[in-house]
């Protein structure tokens, strides 16, 4: 049964976070906003206008050239688009929030909502001066609120942290090596690997259902329209429908930093059918997907931003939106700086912080152990001297 508005006010929602749903028709898309005072609901025609909006703003996402090309054009689409859908959202009712938890419906599950613009543009001055939603909300995204609410009554997950890097180095079956995997993770956190020839389908189905921790660095392919969604691994395709008879549960976070991970087919009153969406069926607790054919040097410097955040305690969602602005702030050109570089990962599920081992640390409590079993070592022979003596 779906949960209850008191139960979407208790469990999803706080003083400084949203709960945003949405709910397409053929004639209107209705918005429900709860917050602790309460909830609204929005409707929004489909009319010519705002069809315009929605389908100008995916065209901005095309191709890397597409927001370059047109900035001006690009800003005025974002905010136009962003009054639409969020007209009643930030009422005084709802003054101080920070944090929205959204589900989107058909359509809008596609949409990069980070990259909208929550102020009136002027003239373009450059992307970090833009009023993009990313730098005021942070976002989590979730398949249902029934969904979500599962996902938190598991929080209690074990396990190691699993990296799977498959490199085709030597562009087997025709697919681009991918030289920046090593970049995407730090080894400052002790990470178990399957590395090339290693991370094979079957390797990949006996570790990763014991593992809390799944970094997929890898190709994949949201086929819509023309075939099962997949993701590519050394020797061979991994399917949808395979991910789905996997046990996942022990996953508190699974990171796909592949293409398209978060495209398919949208089913009504189901959603996008996605790997993401495979993985959260497997039991998952949290994603982290994309939206498009992502660059894969610009992912490298935000997954390692990422995990860095993560590291020093931010939470999951909070860590992907700080990385985010990393790349925003610190690309150096306008070309790289545009939200076709950054704005493409969203993060789906049960938000909160993880406990990463560090390699570090490990070595610190491991010197710290033999220090004391010496010192115990020591005072036990002096002790026996004494009794001897």
């Amino acid at each position: 049964p779906e949960p209850s508005f008191e139960d979407v006010q208790k469990n999803l929602v706080g003083d400084k976070t949203l709960f945003v749903e949405f709910f397409t028709g053929d004639k209107a898309i209705y918005c429900l906003t709860i917050g602790l005072n309460g909830a609204s609901i929005l409707k929004i025609d489909r009319s010519a206008d705002f069809e315009c909006q929605l389908q100008e703003y995916f065209y901005y996402f095309k191709h890397a050239n597409a927001i370059l090309d047109d900035p001006d054009g690009y800003l005025t689409t974002a905010h136009s688009l962003f009054k639409s859908l969020f007209a009643n959202a930030f009422s005084t009712n709802n003054s101080g929030i920070q944090q929205i938890v959204l589900v989107p419906d058909g359509l809008l599950g596609f949409l990069p909502f980070d990259a909208l613009v929550t102020q009136k543009p002027g003239p373009f001055a450059g992307f970090g001066n833009t009023a993009f939603l990313v730098k005021k909300y942070g976002l989590s995204y979730a398949y249902s609120a029934n969904t979500l609410l599962q996902q938190k009554d598991n929080q209690q997950r074990k396990g190691k942290l699993l990296r799977v890097m498959p490199r085709f180095s030597a562009g087997e079956r025709g697919l681009a090596p991918l030289q920046y995997s090593d970049e995407e993770t730090t080894d400052e956190i002790s990470w178990l690997s399957l590395d090339g020839a290693q991370a094979t389908k079957a390797q990949f189905k006996a570790l990763a259902e014991t593992c809390r921790l799944l970094h997929l660095s890898t190709h994949a392919e949201s086929n819509a329209g023309v075939g099962e969604p997949y993701i590519e691994l050394a020797d061979g395709q991994l399917l949808l429908p395979e991910l789905y008879a996997m046990n996942l549960s022990a996953a508190d976070l699974v990171v796909l930093s592949a293409c398209e991970t978060g495209l398919g087919e949208v089913a009504k009153g189901e959603g996008v059918m996605s790997l993401a969406r495979g993985f959260a069926y497997a039991g998952a607790g949290s994603l982290v997907a994309s939206l498009w054919k992502v660059n894969e040097r610009s992912t490298a410097t935000l997954f390692a931003r990422f995990y860095q955040y993560l590291a020093e305690g931010k939470t999951k969602s909070e860590a992907l939106r700080l990385a985010k602005l990393y790349l925003l702030e610190n690309a150096g050109t306008d070309a790289r700086q545009s939200p076709y570089y950054w704005a493409g990962f969203t993060f789906i599920g049960n938000d909160g912080e993880m406990d990463l081992p560090n390699k570090r640390q490990n070595l610190l409590l491991a010197i710290g152990v033999i220090g004391l079993a010496t010192g115990t070592l020591i005072f036990l022979r002096k002790r026996r001297r004494k009794l001897t003596a």
